[in-house]
C-alpha cells in the first residue's frame, strides 16, 4: 500500500457526509486500491444521508460515483488471488454494501460473485464476526437461501457455533443451568444478527437442509438467553416465529420412505430447538422486566407480533400490585407495554400490536393502539390499514370509542388514487370489507371504492384468479351482511364463482350462497350459477358441519336452487366417527362412531321450524345431527380426566366437591338437557360419569337407540 493510498484512506475515514465521501471517490478512484475501496464503502454506509443519496431512484451523479466505486472494486479483487483477499476485507464489503440498502443490482452481484472465490477458500478463517457480518449484508442485499454465497457462509456459520457450543462448559448455578463460555468468539450481536439473517433469507425449520444451522444458532441462543439487549431479543424473537411459520421445503427433495422418515425428525429436531430457546427467552419477559430494560416501540411491537406467531403465552411470573398479585402471562405484561409506547409507534408496529393482541384475544391495549393509529391512519399502508380494523373485528372491539378509527381508515382508503399502484391486494380488500361489516360500520363510499377495485381485477382476468374462494365470500358476506346492493361487485363476482365454484370448500359456498340469497341474485336468472353452486356442494357434502349445511340448505333453496342428487344425500343417514386421544389412557377405544342425518325439510308453516338460528329454511328436528358446539363440549371433557382439570369450574363447584375424597369423575352424576345425539354423555360415561341425557323428538330417539346403550 503506497504512502498515496495511505493518505487517501486517511481522508476518508475523517469525513461524515455522503456527499464529501464522494468528492474523494470521484477524484482519486483510479488509484484505489482494495482497502481504500472497502473503506470508502463502510463509510459510505455510515455517513447520515448514504442511503438517501445512494438509494435506486436517489440523486444520479451520486449513484454514478457509486457505480464507479464499485468497478474499482470488482477489479482490485480479481487482480489477486482468491486466498490473498482477507476475509475482513471480504465481510466488511459485503457488510457495507447491504446496509447503504442499494440492492441487488448487476454491479453488486458481479461484486458478490467475486466475493464469493474468496468465501470458498477462505471461509474457515472467517471469525465469527466477519461470519455474521458478512451473512446480514448478503440478507439485506435481498439473497435467498438458496444463494451459493449463502450455502458457503452458512456451512461456516454451522461450523463455528458447533465448534463454540461444544467448548461451552455447562454447570448448575441456582437449581438452573447456565452455559459459561470458554471463549469470547460468538457475542450475543452476532448470534443475533444470524438469526435475524437465516428468516430474512427464508430458512425455515421445514426443510431439513436447514437443520443444522438453525439448531446450532438456536442453540447458542438459549446459551446466551439471559444477556441479549432488548434489540437482540426482538430480532431472535422475529426470527424464529419466521423460520417457524415460512415454508421453505427443499423443491429438488424428492420423498422416498426413508427420506421422507429422516426429513421429518430433522423437521421436528429443528422446531424443538427453536421453541425451546424462544421459551426460555419469553419466560423472563414480564412488566417488570420490560420497565427495566426499557423496551422502545418496535421492539415491543416485534416481541408481541413474534410470541403471537409462536403462540408462546406462557405464565412468566407475578404480576404488580396493580395486577393484584396475579400470575402475570407474556400478553398481559406486553399489553401494559403497548398502552405506555402506543403513541409512540409508528402504523406498522401498532398494525403488528393489534394483530398480535387479536391473535391472543387480548383487548387490553386495543384502545390506545386504536387511537394511535387513527391520529396517523393516513400515512398508512393498505395491509396495515386492514390488518389493524381485522383485528379490533376479531376481538369484537368496535364500540362507540372507535369511531374515530373506522372513519380515519375509510377516508384513507378511498384517498389512494390507484388501488393498483398502491397495493390494495386482494386480502386488504376482503380484510377491509369483511372487518367494517363484521362490526356494523356501513362506509358506502368505502365499499363502493372497494367495489371498484374489484371489478378492475376482473376486467383483467375474468376468473379472477388473484382472489381466493374465501376472499370473495369474505367480500360478498360484508356487502350482504350491510345490505349494499352494488351491481358492479355482483357483476364480476358471478363469473369468477360459476367457473371456480369447485375450489370453494364448505364454509366459503355457505357464506356465498347466503351473500347471494341476501344481495337478490335470484331476481337476476343465474339460473346456471345456482346450479355449479349446488353440484359444488353435493361433492364436498361430507365436509360441510351441522350449521353450515343447514345454512347452505336454507340459502340453496331460496336461491331456487334443486339438486335431485344434493337432496338425496342430504336426506340418507350418515356413520361419523370421532376420535378423542385423551379418552386413551382411561378406555379401550378413543374413537365414538354415531348415526346422524340432515333435519327433514318441511313444506307447510303450520309445523314448528328450529334452524332459524343458522339461517336455515323450513327445517326441523335439528337433534338428529351433530352440532359444532356438541363437539367442542365432547372435546374439552375428553381431556378433562378429572374434575378439577379446569380452574373455573373447580372453584365454581367447591362447595359442592368438598366432601368427596377423591378428585375423579367416578360416582358423580351429570345431565345434559336438548342432548341431540349426546356425544359429550357418551364421552362423559367414558370418564366413569352416571349421565341422563334426554331430549323429546321420536326421530331423535330412534337414532340414539343404535348407538347410546352399546
Amino acid at each position: 500500500m503506497s504512502s498515496w493510498q495511505v493518505a487517501i484512506n486517511q481522508d476518508l475515514t475523517r469525513k461524515t457526509s455522503a456527499s464529501d465521501i464522494l468528492v474523494v471517490v470521484s477524484s482519486h478512484v483510479a488509484d484505489f486500491n482494495l482497502v481504500n475501496c472497502t473503506t470508502a464503502l463502510q463509510r459510505l454506509a455510515r455517513s447520515t444521508d448514504g442511503r438517501r443519496l445512494l438509494q435506486y431512484g436517489g440523486d444520479s451523479s451520486a449513484l454514478a460515483v457509486l457505480n464507479g466505486l464499485l468497478d474499482a472494486a470488482v477489479t482490485r479483487i480479481r487482480q489477486q488471488q482468491p486466498h490473498e483477499v482477507e476475509s475482513r476485507t471480504s465481510a466488511s464489503l459485503l457488510h457495507a454494501c447491504g446496509k447503504l440498502g442499494i440492492g441487488l443490482s448487476r454491479r453488486v452481484g458481479t461484486l458478490v460473485n467475486e466475493i464469493e472465490k474468496s468465501v470458498n477458500v477462505r471461509a474457515s478463517r472467517f471469525n465469527p464476526q466477519e461470519l455474521s457480518n458478512s451473512l446480514w449484508g448478503v440478507a439485506k442485499l435481498g439473497f435467498d437461501h438458496e444463494s451459493d454465497i449463502v450455502l458457503l457462509l452458512g456451512e461456516a456459520i454451522s461450523t463455528s457455533l458447533s465448534d463454540e457450543l461444544r467448548s461451552l462448559k455447562r454447570t448448575v448455578l441456582h437449581d438452573e443451568h447456565v452455559w459459561l463460555s470458554r471463549s469470547v468468539g460468538w457475542t450475543e450481536q452476532g448470534v443475533s444478527n444470524v438469526a435475524w439473517s437465516l428468516a430474512t433469507l427464508g430458512f425455515s425449520v421445514d426443510n431439513a437442509h436447514h437443520a443444522e444451522i438453525l439448531i446450532a444458532t438456536f442453540t447458542a441462543v438459549s446459551a446466551l438467553a439471559t444477556r441479549f439487549n432488548p434489540q437482540e431479543l426482538a430480532n431472535v424473537l422475529w426470527a424464529a416465529a419466521k423460520t417457524v411459520t415460512t415454508g421453505a421445503r427443499d423443491k429438488n427433495e424428492k420423498d422416498t420412505n426413508e427420506t421422507d422418515n429422516h426429513r421429518k425428525k430433522m423437521v421436528m429436531k429443528t422446531r424443538a430447538a427453536v421453541i425451546s430457546a424462544t421459551s426460555v427467552i419469553v419466560s423472563r419477559i414480564d412488566s417488570t422486566f420490560i420497565a427495566r430494560q426499557r423496551f422502545e416501540p418496535r421492539h415491543v411491537a416485534n416481541i408481541a407480533w413474534a410470541c403471537a406467531k409462536l403462540g408462546l403465552d406462557i405464565e412468566t411470573g407475578r404480576g404488580d400490585d396493580l395486577r393484584g398479585g396475579s400470575i402475570e402471562t407474556v400478553f398481559s405484561a406486553l399489553a401494559m407495554a403497548v398502552v405506555r409506547v402506543a403513541s409512540h409507534m409508528n402504523t406498522q408496529e401498532l398494525s403488528m400490536c393489534a394483530w398480535a393482541l387479536a391473535a391472543f384475544g387480548v383487548v387490553d391495549g386495543t384502545f390506545a393502539v386504536a387511537e394511535a393509529f387513527a391520529s396517523q391512519a393516513n400515512k398508512a399502508t393498505p395491509r396495515q390499514l386492514a390488518t389493524t380494523v381485522a383485528a379490533l373485528a376479531k376481538l369484537g372491539e368496535g364500540g362507540d370509542g372507535y369511531g374515530t378509527l373506522f372513519d380515519a381508515v375509510a377516508d384513507a382508503v378511498i384517498s389512494f388514487p390507484d388501488p393498483i399502484k398502491y397495493e390494495l391486494k386482494p386480502q386488504d380488500v376482503a380484510n377491509l370489507a369483511w372487518a367494517f361489516a363484521k362490526l356494523g360500520r356501513k362506509k358506502q363510499l368505502m365499499f363502493n371504492y372497494l367495489s371498484e377495485v374489484f371489478a378492475a381485477q376482473a376486467v383483467i382476468d375474468v376468473k379472477v384468479t388473484a382472489y381466493s374462494p374465501k376472499q370473495v365470500s369474505m367480500i360478498l358476506w360484508a356487502f350482504a351482511t350491510l345490505d349494499i346492493q352494488h351491481q358492479t361487485l355482483l357483476t364480476a363476482a358471478i363469473p369468477m364463482i360459476k367457473a371456480r365454484a369447485h375450489e370453494f370448500n364448505p364454509r366459503d359456498l355457505t357464506n356465498t350462497a347466503w351473500a347471494l340469497d341476501s344481495l337478490g341474485v335470484k331476481s337476476l336468472g343465474e339460473d346456471r350459477l345456482i346450479r355449479k353452486i349446488g353440484r359444488a356442494a353435493r361433492r364436498r357434502l361430507a365436509d360441510f358441519n351441522s350449521q353450515e349445511l343447514l345454512k347452505f340448505l336454507g340459502a340453496h333453496g331460496r336461491l331456487g336452487g334443486y339438486d335431485k342428487k344434493l337432496n338425496a344425500a342430504v336426506s340418507a343417514q350418515r356413520k361419523r366417527s370421532y376420535d378423542f386421544p385423551s379418552l386413551g389412557s382411561r378406555d379401550s377405544c378413543s374413537i365414538v362412531t354415531l348415526t346422524s342425518r340432515i333435519p327433514m325439510h318441511y313444506g307447510n308453516a303450520t309445523v314448528e321450524r328450529v334452524d332459524d338460528s343458522c339461517h336455515g329454511w323450513g327445517r326441523g328436528d335439528t337433534g338428529v345431527t351433530l352440532w359444532e358446539g356438541s363437539f367442542v363440549l365432547a372435546e374439552w371433557l375428553s381431556r378433562a380426566l378429572n374434575p378439577r382439570h379446569s380452574n373455573e369450574i373447580s372453584a365454581a363447584m367447591s362447595g359442592h366437591w368438598s366432601h368427596l375424597a377423591s378428585d375423579t369423575w367416578e360416582g358423580r352424576v351429570g345431565v345434559e338437557l336438548g342432548a341431540g345425539l349426546g356425544l359429550p354423555s357418551i364421552v362423559a360415561a367414558k370418564l366413569g360419569l352416571e349421565m341422563v341425557s334426554t331430549d323429546g323428538t321420536s326421530p331423535l330417539l330412534r337414532l340414539r337407540r343404535g348407538f347410546l346403550f352399546r
